[in-house]
């Protein structure tokens, strides 16, 4: 087999045999006499090597980054890389970055933390105040969405303008792929059955409801390579395992009533991941209906008379999140809204702990209601209304306790003791239903069954 000639070596020549070949006129291939045996000549005569090797091509730096504008580069790199450190010290920019759902940051204890840690902290401390932080990160949102037209980790880009919160395994859950073991299964069993049981033999209601996730009442607006993949869901899990084994907990799954319910308008903001005005009724009405046969009493306030659906100009939503909380108010944001009512006033609420409350504790109470309310619920308890410390729930009670928490298992025990309701409703987005009950949980709620 041939040796391929290497470029930088000098070439071996045969200056002889060229000789001998062309006094003898002849052409490639060709042979010289070489003693007892032939020696083919490669390659031919006429196709020479070169006679000197291949230098390589020095490679020279652009003359901008040489002579008089090296140092000038120098200083303007050293200027960009202090800048956000000397904008944070000098009190010019707060660097806090929006829309972040989380608590940046604090600086660490020097006299308390360990060396160890120390650094890191610092670390974490600079990354999430240091200046012109809140302006590069708009910046940054803007050419992705704008000229990239790309999402990040915190949302998916639906059709026609929609957006859905995708933290939190949403859609995981969405596709099937976080399900609920049999373990958790029973957990949420147990501990959903022993709170009404330790309820009940105080007289007490009580009602579990799961707000669904927008993307599972709307999942023709998720992009098709989502969509088309539903799988089943944790809720799907936990409501076939209570049916399954006849359990007499009291959940109201609200996902028929809102699918059902679409063809009247939309009942999701686009925006934004909660349910909006039209949504909270259909809700409301449903929490209603099930109430009901506790208190014969209560009738549902009427949409057009009681309710009025109004337009406001929101500039929450998942907008926040790619720092363009403006982009909001270009969507059509309805809100559920009830003319303030005479008979019902504010009144303080001293929780025995704060820990854990979200907001301040909201009592009401009302001069025609009948019974008490206790109510835990998140934040769409809250959503769809204007303003939006309406508790439309407290139309009906005589007293009303709201308290923005997912309360662990000695918060529940406490607030019932201390507001003795008639009934407690406990509400939780379907995304919140991955927190599952621990084996703490399960003790405490399998002895106060007992």
């Amino acid at each position: 087999m041939r040796e391929l000639p290497d470029p930088m070596r000098r070439k071996k020549t045969y200056k002889p045999a060229r000789a001998a070949v062309a006094s003898a006129g002849t052409t490639a291939p060709s042979t010289v006499a070489a003693g007892p045996a032939q020696a083919t000549l490669w390659p031919p005569p006429d196709r020479p090597h070169d006679e000197e090797p291949i230098q390589p091509v020095p490679i020279r730096g652009s003359r901008f980054f040489r002579g008089p504008f090296l140092y000038p580069l120098i200083l303007l790199f050293l200027a960009i890389t202090a800048a956000p450190f000397l904008a944070y010290r000098s009190g010019l920019e707060s660097g806090e970055g929006i829309g972040e759902n989380r608590s940046l940051a604090a600086f660490p204890n020097l006299a308390g933390t360990p060396l160890a840690k120390l650094p890191w902290m610092i670390d974490e401390y600079y990354n999430d105040h240091f200046g012109f932080r809140k302006r590069l990160i708009r910046w940054h949102d803007i050419v992705r969405y704008k000229y990239l037209h790309a999402a990040n980790d915190k949302v998916v880009f639906g059709k026609n303008g929609w957006l859905f919160y995708s933290r939190e395994n949403i859609i995981e859950d969405f596709l099937g792929r976080s399900p609920f073991t049999g373990a958790q299964l029973d957990a949420w069993k147990q501990v959903l059955e022993a709170k009404q049981a330790w309820l009940s033999r105080r007289g007490i209601r009580y009602l579990f409801v799961v707000a669904p996730d927008k993307n599972t009442i709307y999942p023709e607006m998720l992009p098709d390579h989502i969509s088309r993949h539903r799988g089943r869901s944790r809720l799907d899990q936990l409501l076939e395992y209570l049916r399954s084994t006849a359990s007499p907990v009291a959940l109201l799954d609200l996902r028929g009533a809102l699918s059902k319910a679409k063809e009247q308008g939309q009942l999701y903001f686009a925006q934004d991941t909660h349910w909006n005005g039209r949504g909270r009724y259909v809700a409301y009405r449903e929490e209603s209906a099930r109430l009901k046969p506790w208190f014969p009493s209560l009738e549902p306030l009427a949409m057009g008379t009681d309710l009025q659906l109004i337009r406001v100009p929101w500039e929450e939503g998942e907008w926040g999140m790619f720092a363009l909380p403006e982009e909001n108010r270009r969507y059509v944001s309805e809100f559920l809204s009830a003319p303030p009512s005479p008979s019902i006033r504010n009144v303080p609420v001293v929780p025995s702990s704060a820990d854990g409350l979200a907001r301040p504790p909201v009592g009401l109470e009302n001069s025609r209601g009948r019974g008490r309310l206790l109510c835990f619920h998140d934040s769409f308890y809250l959503a769809g209304v204007w303003p939006r410390d309406q508790q439309l729930m407290a139309a009906h009670f005589a007293r009303s306790v709201f308290l923005w928490m997912r309360p662990t298992n000695r918060q529940f025990l406490d607030w019932v003791e201390q507001e003795h309701p008639d009934v407690v409703i406990e509400q939780r987005a379907e995304r919140l239903l991955a927190s599952v009950p621990d084996a703490q949980d399960l003790a405490t709620w399998t002895a106060a069954r007992q």
